[in-house]
């Protein structure tokens, strides 16, 4: 169980500055979004610093869903240069390029993708982590890269509430863990010699113990693959998880101890003499969540069988409390 820490918002000193707030929602009008610079540059250093600890053969891959804004991503890249993209579109691939994020840095994952997307993603140059085996046939119908990838549906996943949990039998994302030698067989046998593994079993995860599991099943699956198809993988992509306090009973994960235990599972498979695939991680909501706020004015009060405050912000701009 997460442990109660410091629960002060991190940007308490900017929301607590009336004057400011006042000064800002007079010069751009409200509802307004509002980022924090210092803090955005100061999660993805943070992050990065982690993993580098303790697993030097790293590419962060931030996760352009969670926000797309170029500007935000540029100042990301800026304090971490060797920032890449998780991409899930051919317009975040688009925005990808416009940040001067090389493809080779960029992971495409899609979902009963069209011909034209994969048409997209192939001849940008990002890595292809396909989500099922209709997806490579379309794919091949265009041709085939050198290095492909599969998403893994462990058996298995956790999140926040249900409706981000992506990973499980009742879960739309990924090939079942039973079925995936065959896929990389098949992506085999049509001439592809590399390859790698990305499973992203469930969203906005704050226990080490639940990433730890999830290092341990990718590991597990990449070594059984490996032996069975004598073949080596690139890289792993722990897609995403990595979740925010949202409730006053809630700590941050620490990242600290998250990638020291993380380098331990990797350790257990690979050794710790090299030979190791490459982790990719594709945060999202970990460096951007608590780096922004949506600054409102009350348009009326309203009293009824119950007190209520009105705004002029909406579901239609900041869906997260409702969604949470």
């Amino acid at each position: 169980m997460t442990q109660k820490t410091d629960t002060t918002h991190p940007l308490l000193s900017l929301i607590s500055d009336r004057e400011r707030m006042e000064s800002l929602a007079s010069e751009f009008g409200t509802p307004l979004y509002l980022y924090d610079g210092d803090r955005l540059q100061q999660n993805v250093r943070r992050l990065d610093g982690a993993i580098a600890e303790h697993l030097a053969d790293h590419l962060i891959c931030y996760a352009l869903k969670a926000n797309s804004n170029p500007h935000l991503i540029s100042l990301m890249k800026s304090a971490v240069p060797s920032l890449g993209a998780d991409c899930s579109s051919p317009g975040e691939l688009f925005i990808a390029k416009k940040v001067g994020i090389a493809p080779k840095r960029c992971i495409y994952t899609g979902n009963y993708e069209s011909v034209d997307e994969l048409k997209n993603a192939l001849h940008y140059g990002a890595h292809l982590n396909l989500d099922d085996l209709t997806s490579y046939d379309r794919l091949k119908r265009i041709g085939l890269p050198h290095e492909i990838s599969f998403r893994l549906n462990p058996g298995f996943g956790m999140g926040t509430f249900p409706a981000i949990v992506t990973g499980g039998k009742e879960a739309k994302f990924g090939i079942p863990k039973e079925n995936i030698i065959a896929a990389y067989r098949k992506a085999q046998r049509d001439g592809i010699t590399r390859f790698g593994l990305q499973c992203m079993p469930g969203s906005g995860n704050l226990e080490i113990a639940y990433f730890v599991e999830v290092m341990t099943t990718i590991l597990e699956t990449a070594k059984t693959i490996e032996d069975s198809l004598s073949l080596r993988f690139d890289y792993v992509s722990l897609g995403g998880g990595l979740g925010i306090p949202y409730g006053e009973d809630e700590a941050p994960v620490d990242i600290e101890e998250m990638f020291r235990r993380l380098a331990l599972v990797f350790a257990q498979f690979y050794g710790s003499g090299g030979g190791a695939p490459r982790l990719l991680m594709e945060p999202g909501k970990y460096i951007v969540g608590d780096s922004g706020l949506l600054l409102s004015r009350v348009t009326g009060k309203k009293k009824g069988y119950k007190d209520f405050v009105g705004l002029d912000a909406g579901m239609n701009t900041f869906i997260r409390p409702a969604l949470y």
